[in-house]
């Protein structure tokens, strides 16, 4: 059910929740001036998730999440920055000869067409994507080497498109 609702599992959204929390000082609840406890981070997390998420209008997540539209707003944009700063050097940068290598070794071992071209390569519909398992052992590793040795052209861009056209 969680995932469903947030496309994602708990633990990463309870991970970047603690993150998030950990950089700004806006996701805690507080006491407002008559001692009225405000919203928790929760759900000013939950309201920039679900918008995000589904699209929803910040003035929707009033009925669902019991914050206003100005919260809801704020929330998000706070949200958006503070992901890229805690996040942004890691997930947000331009995959690396290494990133694309590993993907293109996971994609060699869950049985995808080497060429993305291959209009004859046949398509399986899942109803649910198994999580990949990226966990190497000693065989994968030496497997993975050879993958790289195979793939080591993919080092600049030119090298790349040189690769493609043959």
């Amino acid at each position: 059910m969680f995932r469903r609702r947030f496309r994602m599992g708990r633990p990463l959204f309870l991970c970047i929740y603690d993150a998030i929390q950990r950089h700004d000082k806006y996701f805690f609840q507080r006491r407002d001036g008559a001692g009225k406890l405000g919203l928790s981070g929760l759900q000013k997390i939950t309201a920039a998730f679900r918008i995000l998420a589904y699209g929803l209008l910040a003035d929707s997540t009033n009925e669902y999440i019991k914050i206003g539209e100005s919260t809801a707003l704020e929330s998000l944009k706070r949200f958006y920055r503070v992901v890229v700063e805690v996040f942004g050097s890691h997930y947000l940068r331009s995959p690396d000869v290494n990133d694309v290598a590993r993907l293109l070794h996971i994609g060699e071992r869950q049985g995808f067409p080497e060429d993305e071209r291959d209009i004859n390569a046949t398509i399986e519909e899942q109803a649910e994507v198994p999580n990949a398992e990226v966990e190497m052992t000693s065989v994968d590793d030496a497997r993975f080497q050879e993958f790289l040795a195979r793939h080591n052209k993919i080092k600049d861009r030119d090298a790349h498109f040189e690769l493609e056209m043959h």
